[in-house]
């Protein structure tokens, strides 16, 4: 059932697959989160439409499978989500309700030390369009490395004017998701991490930074990384309050 035109702020928590920590996941934020400030839903991305009858009734929930995102007209850089086209279930979520200012987006293995208010509360007042744990600009002695500036990408801006982000969690407003949709719609395409930074700074669009203090970085380790994953145990004994933690793999 589609959203009426709030306030409020939409929190997706992103998944391919459903079972007790999910749904652990998702009390928590509801939990955590004010229902003045917030709707929470699950997206969830299924071969088969049909494994989600079993899901509890109580969960709002928004299944995607193929059909529906290939319905989207996009051009992805590989026939599946992943990689680089995670973000087609919440532009599906934005086009179905259109009705919310702000967009968090929160993968499943993404984790906070802390109530979940502390950090989106946090962020309540700032209207910027876009934030995101790393942004960073193309560099050719530093970026070459990185397979996903060039593969597939035809984002429609030069690579020497391009920028990277991390984003398994994030903020959009929604403006930027109407932005990414138009420009998506032209026909152009790249790894997400490439194409959203890329196409709302040219678009004149705000970007910024979670602040540093939500990130442990010393002695070469890191809260937040692509790889080496963290498995649930190791997440639990470095629970320092009010940190980000990804991937923590359950």
């Amino acid at each position: 059932m589609p959203f009426s035109i709030t306030q409020k702020q939409a929190v997706l928590l992103m998944s391919h697959f459903f079972n007790a920590r999910i749904e652990e996941k998702y009390n928590r934020l509801t939990e955590e989160l004010s229902p003045d400030l917030y709707d929470v839903s699950l997206l969830l991305n299924l071969n088969d439409k049909e494994e989600a009858k079993t899901i509890p009734s109580y969960i709002h929930l928004c299944v995607y499978d193929s059909n529906d995102l290939n319905s989207l007209g996009y051009t992805p850089i590989f026939e599946s989500l992943l990689p680089g086209s995670c973000h087609f279930p919440v532009l599906h979520f934005y086009k179905d309700n259109p009705v919310f200012p702000y967009y968090w987006f929160i993968e499943y293995d993404v984790e906070f030390t802390a109530p979940w208010s502390e950090l989106l509360n946090a962020y309540n007042k700032d209207q910027a369009d876009y934030i995101v744990p790393f942004l960073a600009k193309y560099e050719v002695t530093k970026s070459r490395y990185w397979e996903w500036w060039t593969t597939g990408n035809n984002s429609g801006f030069p690579l020497t004017e391009s920028i990277r982000a991390f984003h398994p969690i994030c903020r959009y407003s929604n403006a930027a998701l109407n932005c990414i949709d138009k420009h998506q719609c032209k026909g152009h395409s790249a790894h997400s991490e490439i194409l959203i930074p890329t196409c709302l700074a040219h678009a004149g669009m705000s970007m910024k930074m979670f602040d540093a203090q939500y990130f442990i970085k010393e002695r070469g380790f890191t809260s937040f990384r692509y790889r080496p994953t963290f498995s649930s145990d190791e997440f639990a004994q470095r629970r320092i309050h009010g940190k980000l933690f990804h991937p923590v793999k359950i």
